[in-house]
């Protein structure tokens, strides 16, 4: 957990399928509301279907990239310059990477509190999919592969869509980019102090005492 990160920069090593099917088999054991396991994952290996993904990955990140730039959208990162140059290097090279994990939903499969007015998944219904999402990229991790998951190509949720075969009733929950890591994993990574995000019986800024 405390070394999976987000690799920006992967080496041109195949990742095989025994290692993409070893990790989906960990993933699984994920809890789902209801244990209905709505996740389904298609794992795209065709260059063409990589780089039309990247097409329209992009463009939604360089609108990003400026909001960044331009203040207008806040980043937790310590160094800003350099975590965008690397989320651009990334953006720029999406479609190269060895594999795209797709993460789809069931949408019939989530309880009915976890959809908006329209029937599609809302904020809840990702307490029964990322679940699934978190466990595929720490098992990938421990087989020595990096994972970068991606939701901003969920804004182009029909071109998507038609490019993967999804059918009506099913909505991709998020992209994976996976690849041996160029630069290995890290050794440390920049979270927030436990003191900043325990508060008890009910919500305080203030730091929890004798944690």
């Amino acid at each position: 957990m405390r070394t999976t990160g987000s690799p920006r920069y992967f080496t041109d090593e195949d990742v095989s399928d025994e290692v993409i099917l070893q990790a989906i088999e960990a993933a699984r054991f994920a809890p789902s509301g209801g244990n209905r396991q709505p996740v389904r994952w298609i794992v795209v290996r065709d260059g063409q279907i990589r780089r039309a993904l990247a097409e329209l990955y992009l463009p939604l990140w360089q609108r990003d990239m400026a909001a960044f730039l331009s203040g207008e959208m806040r980043s937790g990162a310590a160094t800003l310059g350099p975590a965008v140059r690397a989320a651009n290097d990334f953006a720029e090279s999406f479609g190269n990477v060895p594999v795209i994990l797709v993460a789809c939903v069931v949408e019939a499969d989530l309880h009915v509190h976890m959809k908006d007015s329209a029937g599609h998944p809302n904020f809840l219904g990702g307490s029964s999919v990322y679940t699934f999402v978190q466990n595929a990229c720490l098992a990938l991790r421990s087989l020595g592969v990096g994972a970068t998951i991606t939701t901003l190509i969920c804004e182009r949720e029909a071109e998507a869509a038609q490019l993967l075969g999804i059918p009506d009733g099913m909505r991709s929950a998020c992209h994976i980019a996976v690849g041996y890591p160029a630069g290995g994993f890290p050794t440390t990574l920049t979270r927030l102090d436990v003191e900043a995000l325990v508060s008890y019986d009910r919500y305080s800024d203030a730091p929890p005492p004798d944690l």
